[in-house]
């Protein structure tokens, strides 16, 4: 009798210690989020001249794979299961209406599993008058959408059921759990693009203040940049007017502001703001992010989507890359070196970088700005932006 006491009292501390193992594992909150899909619909291409053109001179967007690399992305979701996906806009090409139909059809697979998601519009994703298909080698215009349409195309992912709305963007908050929050804030979508609207920003510190005052994480959602992360790149960012919406964030203790619009994968920390930009998921390396929140703890990774034609993709991203930047040197060498750095920075990947100095004056013989950039890579390097822990 008594051995079989003992062994019902280990079984029970067993069940218990697999119970709280179980609970610790789960502790964890993930958030994935991705940008800069550039979705565009095949009913608009035909790979004819003009579509060849544009993707061969471009910045190698896998357009013509892209339903292909969303559709990874879903069964990996499906697999991850986060507590929250987050797109940061630029979901499609130009804004073409069928391109977010055709999207939020796809997303919807996430939606009936349960999968909460929520996406923003970029600066492409909105009254666009640039929305076209490619035939020969002419474009034409197509429909794009509205504000109100996008919210009703993207009801299930973000907008129904949402915690607060902003009666002047496309800007919502959206509940993880009843400690963490996610604030998506549109500057695409409101009277005046690029800029923070006064009345958003006086929603947003009304909600921030409720939220540093309860004890609520914050992570906020931009599709443009708040600060600078890289050489020029000053025009990319969000027109925050007296830095009105950065001091927001920081003054109500946001964790950290998550971001894509240029298309390279970065970290800074500026006045103790952590922004991460992750680079777009229709650019090799075809990224997204995982965000894990364990505690006070952060740690963001980069995850490349490597689907069927992956080598394909690669190949088109260093093609274009060369078209675009490397064949202005004649020294091959110089070129290969070039686009590498390119490369590894627009990647995240500044821990692959071997610094060769002596092609630097062989670079500035033909652009300064390209030597300029160069020095500003490579004071980076060494740098895995694709792997960043906040404490």
């Amino acid at each position: 009798m008594f051995d079989m006491k003992k062994k019902i009292i280990s079984l029970t501390l067993v069940i218990f210690l697999l119970s709280l193992l179980t609970s610790c594992k789960s502790s964890s909150t993930k958030i994935v989020v991705a940008s800069d899909i550039h979705y565009l619909s095949r009913e608009l291409m035909d790979g004819g001249e003009a579509f060849t053109d544009f993707v061969m001179n471009d910045d190698g967007k896998a357009v013509m794979y892209m339903e292909e690399i969303l559709n990874k992305f879903v069964d990996e979701m499906i697999k991850l299961k986060p507590d929250l996906v987050v797109l940061t806009g630029d979901l499609t090409f130009e804004g073409e209406r069928v391109s977010h139909e055709e999207l939020s059809e796809i997303l919807s697979k996430l939606t009936d599993k349960g999968i909460k998601v929520a996406v923003m519009p970029g600066n492409h994703d909105c009254n666009n008058g640039e929305a076209k298909g490619y035939s020969g080698s002419e474009t034409y215009e197509v429909e794009s959408i509205n504000n109100d349409e996008f919210r009703e195309i993207y009801s299930d992912m973000g907008y129904t059921g949402a915690l607060s709305y902003d009666d002047n963007s496309l800007s919502y908050i959206v509940e993880i759990n009843e400690k963490t929050w996610a604030v998506l804030i549109d500057v695409n979508c409101n009277s005046n693009p690029w800029y923070v609207d006064p009345g958003t920003l006086d929603w947003l510190r009304e909600k921030l203040e409720y939220a540093n005052d309860n004890g609520i994480s914050v992570f906020s959602f931009t599709h443009q940049n708040l600060q600078n992360h890289g050489l020029n790149t000053t025009g990319y960012k969000i027109r925050d007017v007296d830095d009105e919406l950065f001091y927001a964030l920081i003054d109500n203790n946001v964790k950290a502001n998550f971001t894509g619009h240029n298309h390279f994968q970065h970290y800074v920390d500026l006045d103790n703001l952590k922004e991460i930009s992750t680079a777009a998921m229709g650019v090799y390396p075809c990224y997204y992010g995982l965000i894990e929140i364990k505690g006070n703890s952060i740690e963001y990774n980069a995850k490349a989507i490597k689907s069927d034609h992956y080598s394909e993709i690669k190949s088109l991203y260093y093609d274009t890359l060369m078209n675009k930047y490397g064949l202005k040197f004649e020294d091959g060498n110089v070129r290969e070196y070039y686009v590498n750095l390119l490369a590894n920075f627009y990647n995240g990947t500044m821990s692959n970088i071997s610094v060769k100095e002596e092609y630097i004056p062989l670079i500035e013989a033909v652009s300064v700005n390209a030597a300029n950039e160069v020095r500003y890579i490579t004071e980076q390097a060494g740098n895995d932006y694709t792997h960043v822990v906040i404490e």
